[in-house]
C-alpha cells in the first residue's frame, strides 16, 4: 500500500510504486515478500539508486502568516543509507562496471557508503586473486 504522504513527493511516490510492484511481482511468481529480498530486487530492476537516495530522513521546515512548521519524512525503504550504498556496491561489482554514471546521482550519506564498499569488496577480491 502506497503511502499518502509520498503524494507531494515524487521520488518517494515512485520508489514506494516500484516497490509495491516488486511485491506484487513476487506474490504472483510464489517468491518471498520478504522486505530485505524486494529491496534487493529494485537494485536488480533499477531502481535501486531512487529507492536508496529516499532512504534518508529529509526534514522541511515552512514559515510564513504567522505559523511555522516542519516535516520529517523517509521513503519506502526499510534499508538504512548505508546499507543501500553498500548493497549498490555489491551490484556495481557483480555488473562488473567501474565507474557506473548513475553512482553520480547518490545522495551524500549514500553515496559515502557505497564508495566505502567499493572500496572494501575491491580490495578483497584482488587480494583472493
Amino acid at each position: 500500500m502506497i503511502n499518502r504522504g509520498y503524494l507531494n513527493d515524487p521520488g518517494c511516490l515512485v520508489a514506494s510504486i516500484a516497490f509495491e510492484s516488486i511485491r506484487l511481482k513476487s506474490k504472483v511468481k510464489g517468491f518471498s515478500e520478504d522486505e530485505v529480498y524486494m529491496e534487493v530486487a529494485l537494485v536488480f530492476y533499477c531502481f535501486g539508486v531512487l529507492n536508496a537516495n529516499n532512504s534518508v530522513i529529509k526534514m522541511d521546515t515552512s514559515s510564513g502568516n504567522l505559523r511555522s512548521g516542519w516535516n520529517i519524512k523517509k521513503g519506502p525503504s526499510q534499508h538504512s543509507p548505508a546499507a543501500n550504498g553498500y548493497l549498490l556496491a555489491l551490484y556495481l561489482c557483480y555488473r562488473g562496471e567501474h565507474n557506473p554514471d548513475w553512482a553520480d546521482s547518490l545522495v551524500h550519506e549514500v553515496a559515502k557508503a557505497f564508495y566505502v564498499g567499493v572500496k572494501y569488496l575491491k580490495s578483497n577480491s584482488e587480494r583472493k586473486e
